[in-house]
């Protein structure tokens, strides 16, 4: 009797053993609390489904995985077809149109029309022409006809006046004034000045039109033969900036280095030179024969300028990787300011197909 009760004893013992072991496997079945927030996803904390361009700042280990929030920031991934982005570019074209211009004023005529509606269907271009037109045989420039968002004011550029006009045009109006040979610009009192009559005629006609958009890069082509004086690399960017919605200028320019081709240089342009280097545009040759190569170049690199601004829909902690047609960038190819990245100029060609930014939003 004693015997049997041990056998039932031991029976019951393993029985309740075995249901205890499927209670026990069922709970560990449950989703967990860190499974249901994404359970393997977790682990691997790139999120990128991937390999499309390295580890981006501290590399792929410091990503969140995709729609994670820590807190109150979350990882947002943003993919940008370029083909389709138009970034807008508000371009000034001063032309001197002195004596000594009529070959280039023609050159200048000759491209241009090829030149905004090929950079028209890249970007978003506002442009405005400050020149004579040519007319009755004068020396000038004449905007063509059918263009898309131009406008030109009929004012004319003297030989060494181009950047203090320029100027005079972005700033209010009533920060720019002549008192017989002192000038006043964007607020400044400026001397050297060479044709300031120009300056009342135009001064804040940029300004007042509002032709500088918020987001837009602003670009200014100068073409002469001469150098600047009044104006100058020393303060050009100083004075307008703050009238650009504080965007920072791009100068290009077509301007003289030695006499050459039977083609007569009045002034090298020093200042002109120093302006390309200051804000990474470019200056071409004004004695070259043939412009078409130059402006080709002067599309591309304007196309270029125009993809470089991206904002993001939510402020930014960090960026954590920003990649271009596959290709990572490092991070000094890039800035960011609130909830806008910007990269350096030259960094994405205009080209190029994919830009993908990959960010962790800032705390709301």
């Amino acid at each position: 009797m004693t015997l049997h009760f041990l056998r039932l004893a031991l029976g019951l013992g393993v029985v309740a053993a075995l249901v205890g072991c499927s209670d026990t496997s069922f709970e560990a079945g449950k989703p967990s609390a860190s499974s249901s927030k994404g359970g393997d996803a977790k682990g691997d904390k790139s999120g990128l489904g991937g390999d499309d361009g390295g580890g981006g700042a501290g590399g792929d280990n410091d990503l969140l995985a995709t729609d994670e929030e820590d807190g109150s920031s979350r990882r947002i991934e943003k993919s940008f077809e370029l083909a389709k982005v138009a970034g807008k570019v508000d371009m000034v074209w001063l032309i001197d149109t002195s004596g000594s211009m009529r070959e280039e004023a023609a050159h200048v005529q000759r491209n241009f029309a090829s030149f905004a509606a090929t950079l028209s269907s890249r970007t978003n271009t506002r442009t405005t022409l400050i020149a004579n037109p040519a007319t009755n045989g004068d020396i000038g420039v004449t905007l063509p006809p059918g263009g898309v968002d131009q406008n030109q004011i009929s004012t004319p550029i003297g030989s060494r006046n181009a950047l203090a006009v320029a100027a005079a045009a972005v700033c209010p109006s009533n920060l720019s004034s002549v008192a017989g040979n002192n000038a006043t610009i964007c607020g400044e009192a400026i001397s050297g000045v060479e044709n300031a009559n120009a300056i009342p005629t135009i001064a804040g006609r940029l300004k007042s039109s509002n032709f500088f958009r918020p987001g837009a890069k602003p670009v200014f082509v100068i073409v002469t033969d001469d150098d600047a004086s009044g104006v100058t690399a020393a303060n050009f960017v100083r004075l307008v900036q703050p009238h650009l919605n504080n965007e920072a200028p791009t100068v290009y320019s077509f301007r003289g280095q030695t006499s050459r081709n039977n083609c007569d240089v009045a002034r090298p342009g020093a200042a002109y030179d120093a302006l390309a280097a200051a804000t990474s545009g470019r200056a071409f040759d004004i004695c070259d024969t043939d412009w078409s190569p130059n402006f080709a170049t002067l599309g591309q690199a304007v196309a270029e300028l125009a993809n470089t601004s991206f904002v993001m829909d939510t402020g930014i902690k960090s960026v954590l990787k920003v990649v271009v047609d596959g290709r990572e960038l490092s991070s000094g190819d890039y800035t960011v300011t609130g909830n806008r990245i910007e990269l350096r100029k030259g960094v994405v060609s205009a080209d190029a197909k994919s830009l993908k930014i990959v960010y962790q939003s800032a705390p709301k």
